[in-house]
């Protein structure tokens, strides 16, 4: 898998250092937001707005929402990008004949700070303002944890496969537990793939 826009991330208590999106681009220097109270705000708005479910109708929940990861977005992105890295990965995003640009955000030492910031929504990067990479389908966001010794992983010997639970929530008495089956076979179908559904609920009936 080739690595387009590597970005190599050393976080500190008090400033980043990161490098990108080569690893000969200049090093970036930022405050850490994570002693960002207002930052770690916006965050957790974000987080919410993600959990929620809107209908097509709830127009004022939706541009709320948008609003927020918009806001979130102005914070962020000057975080990871130099004004260099920015002209960069807007360079790359306009190379549409080069297919999705794939921007990997590495932490290089697996120290207690490494989850907190892998855990940032570095999705709603933009080198545009007001615009989502992400969601216009240009952009894809890939996060590496570098652990010394870690064992390399093997190639795969089959498809790709992904494994799905569907259950019910909390507090919630029943879910229409064939109509997310529909849901999941309609979407993964129109992407080419086979779906097969557990009917046990163990791995030994799914495999």
């Amino acid at each position: 898998m080739s690595t387009d826009l590597l970005f190599t991330i050393t976080p500190g208590e008090e400033t980043w250092t990161i490098v990108g999106p080569t690893p000969d681009s200049p090093p970036h220097g930022v405050p850490s937001p994570l002693t960002d109270l207002g930052f770690l705000r916006q965050v957790r708005e974000l987080r919410d707005y993600s959990s929620m479910k809107f209908t097509p109708d709830d127009k004022r929940n939706i541009r709320l929402y948008e609003d927020v990861a918009r806001e979130l977005s102005s914070r962020i992105t000057p975080l990871l990008l130099s004004e260099e890295a920015r002209q960069a990965v807007r360079i790359r995003l306009n190379q549409v004949q080069l297919g999705r640009a794939r921007l990997t955000l590495r932490v290089a030492d697996h120290g207690p700070l490494s989850d907190q910031v892998l855990a940032l929504p570095w999705e709603v990067v933009a080198p545009d303002p007001s615009e989502f990479p992400v969601r216009q389908s240009v952009l894809e966001v890939v996060r590496e944890s570098i652990v010394p010794g870690a064992p390399e992983l093997s190639e795969p010997s089959g498809p790709f496969a992904v494994a799905v639970a569907v259950a019910a929530p909390e507090g919630q008495v029943a879910l229409s537990y064939e109509k997310e089956e529909v849901r999941l076979q309609t979407v993964l179908a129109g992407l080419g793939h086979a779906v097969a559904f557990s009917d046990l609920g163990t791995l030994d009936d799914l495999v």
